[in-house]
């Protein structure tokens, strides 16, 4: 078994809805790997006299300076300017006056769970995982739980319909921190999420290329495999966001739609409002929350696992 990565087998399902409503049971009886905190960056002042300002703009109130070869703490990094912690003290200077030392960067851990997979077929959704956990290695990853259920045969096709679900962590306050300063409540700022969206839609490409190997050249032919493959990012009360799209040139493109699994609630598909924006700016614009006579919409769900105001 690869190391960081917790193999998990659980009772069969069918249904792609049904899958979704049974999820959070699911999910909640099995193993996971916690990963330990990172170490977080280091600066080290190169010139005799460096500002630190309250936003990361050189013309932001100036808070205080630092002298040259003073110890700091990065705590962001956004284009050429970073956020510092000296002492009880914050704020942000310009990177190129900083010396950073980085920590290296770590593979996430990994809970693998198979649904009604056959145990000859396990290893090749396995084989995939370890390229994925290399694609989003960094100084503090988010744990994964990668699910691989078998939901039904394609009769049209003669093959199999599979579920892939990489599912992450969410935090409404890490969501706010890491969004774009330019989007406000309503619309989803996505581009925290392209690069585990890049993975996952490179993992359904290799796990779909290793199906046709399994089943070999001339059989492949026959019969041909439908997988859908989802990032879901899962609150701490349980709510399920599942978002997908497809690879682009040069990165991934959010589909125009999304589903949410409220906790004890029906699984929820909501279109974006404008899905140009979706496809060009990674942003999704949701519905109005509050119909005509003041009813809550699906919308509203998803202003609510976001933390949006309306």
């Amino acid at each position: 078994m690869t190391t960081g990565i917790i193999m998990v087998f659980a009772a069969p399902g069918r249904r792609l809805l049904l899958y979704l409503l049974l999820l959070p049971l699911f999910l909640a009886g099995g193993a996971s790997l916690a990963a330990t905190a990172a170490p977080a960056a280091t600066g080290r002042v190169k010139v005799s006299v460096l500002n630190v300002r309250q936003r990361p703009d050189k013309r932001s109130r100036k808070l205080f300076a630092l002298r040259r070869g003073q110890q700091v703490t990065v705590l962001e990094e956004r284009g050429k300017w970073l956020q510092i912690k000296s002492g009880r003290r914050r704020g942000w200077v310009y990177a190129p006056l900083v010396q950073v030392r980085r920590p290296r960067k770590r593979l996430p851990a990994v809970t693998l769970r198979f649904d009604d997979v056959p145990p000859a077929m396990k290893e090749l959704f396995a084989g995939p995982v370890a390229e994925m956990r290399r694609a989003l290695a960094a100084y503090d990853p988010l744990p994964l739980t990668v699910v691989v259920s078998r939901q039904a045969a394609v009769a049209e096709r003669g093959g199999e319909h599979w579920l892939l679900l990489v599912e992450i962590p969410f935090s409404r306050v890490e969501y706010r921190r890491r969004k774009g300063r330019d989007v406000g409540d309503g619309t989803i700022d996505l581009l925290p999420y392209l690069e585990h969206l890049q993975a996952v839609l490179l993992y359904r490409r290799a796990a779909a290329a290793a199906l046709i190997d399994y089943r070999g050249r001339q059989a492949a032919g026959e019969k041909r495999d439908v997988i859908a493959a989802y990032l879901g990012l899962r609150a701490a009360n349980g709510d399920l966001l599942l978002l997908t799209g497809k690879l682009g040139s040069p990165y991934a493109v959010f589909a125009a739609h999304l589903f949410l699994r409220p906790h004890a609630y029906e699984t929820l598909r909501v279109d974006a409002m404008l899905p140009d924006c979706v496809r060009d700016f990674n942003k999704f614009v949701l519905p109005e929350p509050l119909a005509l006579d003041e009813r809550r919409t699906r919308a509203a769900a998803v202003y609510d696992f976001f933390g949006f105001k309306y």
